[in-house]
């Protein structure tokens, strides 16, 4: 989604990324299964690891 998590964390604080449909500027921000993250045109749905 992007290529540095330097360039990841300025997307963050400039509120381009979505978590569940809500902008989300928190850096460390937990992302949890069942949840959806949207940046520009690419949406990923978190699925839990199977143990």
């Amino acid at each position: 989604m992007t290529g540095t998590g330097g360039e990841a964390k300025q997307v963050v604080q400039d509120g381009l990324v979505n978590v569940d449909g809500k902008v989300c500027t928190e850096r460390g921000h937990k992302i949890r299964a069942g949840q959806k993250v949207q940046f520009k045109d690419q949406t990923i749905e978190v699925v839990e690891h199977a143990k």
